[in-house]
């Protein structure tokens, strides 16, 4: 019979893999998302470029019937998996990041669930066979999570982290430590985020600027005080001399 044909890969690695800004916005995926390697962001970065392909071709055969037909079951597919909401149009789907797939599977959801303290140990419970979907265990990390079935993510009723009295499982404190300091987080990226603070004109001309830029002229004119003071004083020495 021959040697097994060879499988075909399920993914299409970049044209320019060297570049500086590509390799930082992988790593950056790959800690955020406790990807094992490149290659499973791959795969997913892959599955987005198809349905953006896909997009494109319809759009340029826009009118056909069967184009039509084509379109409404990539929106439904990508409905169904959560990527889009009803609101969103076809010409969105263009739009759409490689965060929003990676957002669907399945370790992604463990932890947004809190079932997990971190990615890794959402890889690690899903490894073993501690989660079930819909009633059925499933160990694969990349598994695409239909919305429809976020709510049935779960620890197995066969697993020894089922019972809520496992070590492993969060506590009602952990969530709540968890909440405030994701809350002290976003007050300190508003706080960036924030134009600088403006005042009053404070010098003769009455040019506006910032906080910093009143202090520096508040001190410019403390130290033209403190040179005039010091001349006077010369002065007057001079003249009690005379």
């Amino acid at each position: 019979m021959g040697d097994p044909k060879k499988p075909k890969k399920k993914y299409e690695t970049p044209n320019h893999p060297w570049r500086k800004a590509n390799l930082e916005h992988e790593a950056e995926l790959l800690k955020k998302y406790g990807l094992r390697n490149k290659k499973e962001y791959q795969k997913m970065s892959s599955l987005l470029k198809k349905v953006h392909n896909q997009t494109k071709r319809l759009t340029s055969l826009a009118g056909t019937p069967q184009a039509e037909h084509e379109k409404e079951q990539l929106m439904q597919r990508l409905r169904t998996l959560g990527m889009i909401s009803e609101e969103q149009t076809f010409e969105d789907i263009l739009s759409l990041e490689e965060e929003v797939v990676l957002d669907r599977r399945l370790q992604s959801v463990v932890l947004r669930k809190n079932l997990a303290r971190s990615p890794k140990q959402a890889r690690q419970f899903i490894v073993h066979g501690h989660i079930t979907v819909n009633g059925v265990k499933t160990n694969s990390p990349s598994f695409l999570v239909p919305l429809a079935f976020d709510s049935t993510v779960s620890f197995s009723p066969n697993s020894s982290i089922f019972s809520e009295e496992h070590p492993e499982r969060i506590t009602e404190q952990e969530l709540k430590e968890r909440a405030a300091k994701e809350k002290a987080k976003e007050d300190e990226k508003k706080k960036e985020e924030e134009p600088p603070e403006v005042f009053e004109p404070v010098d003769e001309e009455g040019k506006e600027g910032t906080v910093e830029e009143k202090k520096e002229i508040e001190e410019k004119k403390t130290e033209e005080k403190k040179e005039k003071k010091e001349m006077k004083a010369e002065e007057k020495v001079e003249k009690e001399g005379t």
